[in-house]
């Protein structure tokens, strides 16, 4: 009998051994996910603050051009921009709903073009993005390739985790293409 007990005893400890030893790989694994969820957030915020001081910086110089080279998060293929004065009192949403249907959802839920998002990642991140004064595709299409004159919107590729933006201020905002 002594012996059974012996073995009950050690059966014990193993299953005790072998719940802590999971209840602890559980935990880790819950904290490695935090910790990647909260570095894509700072990842996606210091692209926003980078392009909002980009657009700010070169806004009321009238005339100039300057290439900006912004580093986005690998998780997103593609920056989208859009112009909600054009989507909106040019009833250009139908043509963006093509490209993104989701995206035109958000411009067209956007109560307030003053407040509302105008920066889109692809897929879609959980921080919003609104960048001031900024003309897309309004009354001339981009240089270089650029196409879609009228449109309100362009959607940037970035497969190698870089946007390259051809900023250009017009006084009082800032127009973006892609610098090509």
């Amino acid at each position: 009998m002594k012996r059974t007990g012996q073995i009950m005893g050690q059966v014990v400890a193993m299953v005790a051994a072998i719940i802590i030893f999971g209840l602890v790989l559980l935990y880790g694994y819950k904290a490695i996910k935090n910790i990647e969820h909260t570095r894509q957030q700072v990842e996606i915020i210091e692209f926003s603050e980078s392009l909002k001081s980009a657009v700010k910086r070169i806004a009321l110089d009238f005339g100039s051009v300057k290439r900006t080279d912004l580093k986005v998060p690998s998780q997103y293929q593609e920056v989208c921009f859009a112009d909600l004065d054009i989507l909106r009192n040019r009833g250009r949403l139908d043509e963006l709903r093509k490209k993104s249907a989701l995206i035109a959802n958000i411009v067209e839920s956007n109560s307030d073009p003053k407040t509302g998002q105008n920066v889109f990642t692809i897929p879609l991140s959980e921080t919003p993005i609104k960048v001031e004064a900024i003309e897309v595709n309004g009354t001339r299409p981009c240089p270089n390739g650029g196409k879609d004159k009228g449109s309100g919107f362009i959607c940037i590729p970035t497969p190698s985790g870089r946007l390259s933006l051809r900023l250009e201020g017009l006084g009082d905002k800032t127009w973006v293409c892609e610098w090509k």
